[in-house]
C-alpha cells in the first residue's frame, strides 16, 4: 500500500496530458479534485477552448493528499 501511495504522489507531479493510461475516474479518485479539474480543462482545450485552459491543464497540481 505504501508503494502505491508513493506512486500516486509521483504521478501527481506530471502534466495531466502525460497520464494517458489512467482513466479520468482513477485520476479523480487518487489525485484529487485539482487533477479532475485539469482533465476537464484539457478536454475543453481539445475541443478548441482558449489557451488559458490548456495552460491550466498542464500546470502541476499541488501536493498529493
Amino acid at each position: 500500500d505504501a508503494s502505491m501511495q508513493l506512486g500516486w504522489q509521483l504521478l501527481a507531479d506530471l502534466p495531466r496530458s502525460e497520464l494517458t493510461r489512467l482513466s479520468d475516474a482513477q485520476i479523480a479518485a487518487h489525485l484529487g479534485g485539482a487533477a479532475a479539474a485539469a482533465l476537464t480543462a484539457a478536454g475543453a482545450a481539445a475541443a478548441g477552448a482558449p489557451a488559458a485552459a490548456v495552460a491550466a491543464a498542464d500546470a502541476p497540481a499541488g501536493p498529493a493528499r
